[in-house]
């Protein structure tokens, strides 16, 4: 709902999409991060624990995803889940690791950049297609709290790739050759 609300509503009414208003949004979801924490804190224990612990551990996979300032505080633990939310968008820092990791870096750019192109004409989607950005947006950000290691990430999000299709219009092509087809046999 939130992103419907914010993506919807906050873009849908502008003529043009700026980097600025991107930006906002990604700032206005730090926030209602921090909310949602600050509200278990005080009302829900077992969740804001969940959330503390996925904050402050550590695996022993090479590729892990551990945040950077292992903090209590909201704002802080905000700040490192949106830059968790890049990490996971743009995992260049998997480069050190060897040449292995790079068809991972590009495929996962790949796949960001689908993104991006889906929110950047979010005045022209169809609604299968707004649908779409909006599934693989609540499944980013879930996974942004939850994912150990970027091998879990990648996993993960391979159950997403119909939704990915989607959005970067794959099925499109295949729409109008089916309807050409079915215009020639006529």
């Amino acid at each position: 709902d939130d992103c419907y609300f914010l993506i919807g509503k906050f873009l849908l009414k502008k003529s043009r999409i700026s980097k600025m208003d991107l930006f906002t949004i990604v700032l206005i979801f730090a926030f209602i991060y921090m909310v949602i924490i600050m509200y278990s804190k005080h009302f829900n224990k077992e969740a804001y624990e969940c959330f503390s612990y996925f904050n402050q551990r550590e695996t022993m996979a090479k590729t892990d995803l551990s945040s950077f300032f292992h903090s209590e505080n909201y704002f802080i633990m905000s700040v490192d889940y949106i830059l968790l939310v890049f990490r996971m968008l743009f995992p260049v820092e998997l480069i050190k690791y060897g040449p292995q990791y790079i068809l991972y870096v590009i495929y996962q750019i790949m796949i960001s950049i689908v993104l991006i192109r889906a929110l950047l004409k979010i005045k022209t989607n169809e609604k299968i297609k707004m649908y779409s950005l909006f599934i693989y947006f609540g499944f980013l950000f879930a996974s942004a709290t939850f994912e150990p290691d970027f091998g879990s990430w990648i996993r993960h999000e391979a159950v997403t790739i119909p939704v990915i299709l989607i959005m970067g219009d794959f099925f499109k092509n295949k729409k109008n050759i089916v309807e050409s087809r079915k215009n020639t046999y006529e």
